[in-house]
């Protein structure tokens, strides 16, 4: 995505996205000091907020969320709930109560800061409670479903296909691949 707002923006860089695959072990090696110094990274939150708490000085040069609302009209989404089709089909009712329960939860978390913060850190999703306060809001977590879903999520996957083509199989998904409730 990060390739895809420099590009939109007429920046020519390349971004080595090939040594560090997983956010928390590049997390981890910046704080280590095992990176350059004049290293510039990209990390989801909460990643920004805990190498902040380990590393003040470190400086957060833009949002990648409000990079892409410079460049696209829909919001960008980086997470989602996937399920085989056949196992929706089969289970309707069960999918709708699930996710029926995990938009109660998103609005749960992002209503009760506080209380997410401790249950964040009680069942170890990340263990310091204080960074978990700071980091839920800037994690843009949000549900949407529907048309709108559809639509966000055919943004993300037309930014990754001028990108990377095989990270979506070379195309954007045909119209059975979303579920609609």
């Amino acid at each position: 995505i990060m390739q895809y707002i420099l590009n939109k923006n007429n920046i020519n860089a390349t971004i080595d996205s090939e040594s560090y695959t997983e956010p928390a072990t590049l997390r981890d090696e910046l704080v280590k000091g095992n990176l350059p110094k004049n290293a510039i990274v990209v990390l989801p939150e909460p990643m920004v907020t805990i190498v902040k708490s380990k590393m003040p000085s470190i400086t957060v040069a833009l949002d990648l969320t409000e990079e892409w609302n410079k460049v696209e009209e829909n919001q960008l989404v980086q997470g989602c709930v996937v399920v085989r089709k056949e196992f929706a089909e089969k289970n309707k009712e069960a999918v709708d109560k699930f996710l029926n329960e995990y938009k109660a939860s998103i609005e749960y978390l992002n209503n009760n800061v506080e209380d997410g913060a401790k249950l964040v850190a009680k069942h170890k999703i990340f263990e310091n409670e204080n960074v978990a306060k700071i980091a839920i809001p800037k994690c843009n977590i949000t549900y949407v479903d529907g048309a709108n879903m559809k639509e966000y999520m055919n943004d993300f996957l037309s930014a990754l296909l001028t990108i990377n083509p095989d990270s979506i199989g070379k195309k954007i998904p045909n119209e059975d691949f979303y579920y609609i409730k």
